[in-house]
Parts: structure tokens; C-alpha cells; sequence
């Protein structure tokens, strides 16, 4: 029977199946790259910012994905450190700008937006179509 919560009514088979699906995520090989992001708050916060912008066809420049992360997270110098290790590790990349040379642009990679999609399906199935 359903459990309620804060006048939210959760359907326990619901919870064990989104649960379990998070286990599977967190645990799979095929989701490594998204994993190690996950590990640590910058790097999670920068793909997933750089998804976003990917999606709304907006520019993400080096300098709006470091303004972006919140001071508590680390210094500047660590979050560049982060994006450059995402971009070593092929999970970001850089681009630079025609119209001025001097700015770069942050994407996910293929592979890395590929894998957010199937990601956000997995979880949008397993809550919605039980």
C-alpha cells in the first residue's frame, strides 16, 4: 500500500524499482564515465551543466562553467583542474570560438551526451511506465 509522505503518496514498488535502478547505474561499467563525475560535487555539477547548455543549443564558455560552480566547492584553480581532467578524460570537450579566438566553448562528448540520455530514460521508465 502506498506509503505517504509530506501529503506525497509513494508507491514502495516504485521506490524498490528506481532504487535498485540507481544501484545498477552506480555500479555498471558502462556507466564509468558518469560515475566518476558523480564521485565528487565540481565534477558532477560540470557535465551535467554542460548537457544542459548542449540541449537548450546554447554557449557554454570555460569562463560561464567556472562562474557557474559555487565558491563552497573548491577554488578556481580546482574547478579548471576539473574540466581540464574531464576534457583529458574525453568526457568534455573544448572548442574554440570563430568569432573570437580567444573564448572556448565546453560540450559533452558524444559518447557523454549519449550516455546522459539512455541515463535520464532509464530513470524516467522505471518511475513512469510501472
Amino acid at each position: 500500500f502506498p506509503v505517504t509522505i509530506c501529503t506525497i503518496k509513494f508507491d514502495p514498488k516504485i521506490i524498490v524499482h528506481y532504487t535498485q535502478k540507481l544501484i545498477d547505474t552506480y555500479t555498471a561499467e558502462y556507466y564509468q564515465d558518469i560515475n566518476y563525475c558523480r564521485a565528487d560535487p565540481t565534477r558532477h555539477l560540470i557535465p551535467l551543466k554542460a548537457v544542459n547548455f548542449y540541449v537548450a543549443k546554447k554557449d557554454l564558455t570555460f569562463e560561464k562553467l567556472i562562474s557557474f560552480l559555487p565558491d563552497y566547492l573548491g577554488s578556481r584553480s580546482y574547478k579548471i583542474q576539473c574540466v581540464n581532467d574531464l576534457c583529458h578524460r574525453k568526457i568534455l570537450e573544448r572548442k574554440k570560438v570563430s568569432k573570437d579566438k580567444r573564448l572556448t566553448n565546453i560540450y559533452p562528448t558524444e559518447r557523454t551526451f549519449n550516455l546522459y540520455c539512455e541515463l535520464h530514460l532509464s530513470y524516467k521508465n522505471t518511475l513512469y511506465n510501472l
